[in-house]
């Protein structure tokens, strides 16, 4: 991962260059190899996000991982702030290496509570980093490992005994002030309305229009997969796929239809999103179905 931190590439077209190729496989292979600790696997997975390295094959970074290793995006943000957590407290510690090198560059204030340098304990484990990172925002979270490893057990050969209990009590006695709490889930005015203007009243309704955007997406990739075929149809090995045009057109065309059909567009109105056998019990409609209720009964708003 040559350009984990140093990198400016900025591109934003699909095609990725020799070296961010390279660098693409590299990140991939800690992944898929050695998963050795969640330190590597969040150094590589944060690489692949801040560069978009993944934008040759996939849209968004989430799909990327879905679709790559089937994983969800709140773990793979986990993984990613564990690592943070690790850097910055390794080099708080002074600890060597490419660590300490790296969060060099990020130029993060020294603690305010000196971490013993005889030891220089670093976080074992993701568990323990996670509560780190919990403790106090970035920045901050090296004075929290400070106090930690100071006031820790000691083990029988005189090791501080870190555990996520342990900076969890530290912080709860910390002057550091605590992380931000997580987004919570928006609140009924946040809901916003449907397509047509209606506003939002119940929250199966809400969840299903915040998955517009993968709809929009899908579309997206049918137009690029398009555009793809038809190039190929002109290449020299096209001869075959030119002479199905008309039929793949055909195909495109319906499955874009049948993305279209399937989105979210309107909050029923025959039970008003309280889920009804008109709205096979979602409480919404796709745009076609919407478009066939009697205009009188859709009551769109203006």
């Amino acid at each position: 991962m040559s350009g984990a931190i140093t990198s400016t590439n900025t591109a934003e077209s699909g095609s990725l260059s020799t070296s961010d190729r390279a660098d693409l496989h590299e990140d991939e292979q800690v992944i898929a190899e050695g998963l050795k600790t969640f330190v590597e696997v969040g150094r590589a997975l944060r690489d692949i996000r801040d560069r978009r390295l993944y934008r040759e094959a996939h849209e968004t970074f989430e799909d990327y991982l879905t679709e790559r290793w089937g994983m969800h995006h709140s773990r793979a943000k986990q993984l990613i702030v564990a690592a943070d957590v690790e850097e910055e407290v390794n080099s708080a510690a002074g600890g060597a290496g490419e660590t300490a090198t790296m969060v060099a560059k990020s130029a993060l204030p020294p603690p305010k509570t000196a971490i013993p340098t005889k030891t220089k304990p670093t976080v074992q484990n993701e568990r323990v980093a996670r509560a780190v990172a919990a403790a106090a925002p970035k920045g901050q979270r090296a004075d929290v490992w400070g106090k930690a490893v100071a006031t820790a057990p000691k083990d029988a050969q005189g090791k501080p005994k870190i555990t996520a209990a342990h900076v969890q009590k530290v912080a709860a006695t910390s002057t550091v002030a605590p992380a931000p709490a997580p987004a919570t889930h928006p609140t009924r005015i946040e809901w916003g309305k449907d397509q047509v203007g209606r506003p939002i009243q119940h929250e199966h309704v809400a969840r299903a229009f915040l998955e517009r955007p993968r709809f929009a997406r899908l579309l997206a990739r049918v137009s690029q997969l398009n555009k793809f075929f038809e190039e190929l149809a002109k290449s020299a090995a096209g001869g075959y796929a030119a002479g199905n045009m008309q039929d793949w057109r055909g195909r495109v065309a319906s499955v874009r239809e049948a993305v279209r059909f399937a989105a979210p567009y309107a909050i029923c109105p025959h039970c008003s999103g309280d889920k009804c056998y008109e709205c096979r019990n979602q409480g919404w409609m796709p745009e076609d179905v919407y478009k066939r209720v009697p205009a009188d009964m859709r009551g769109d708003a203006k």
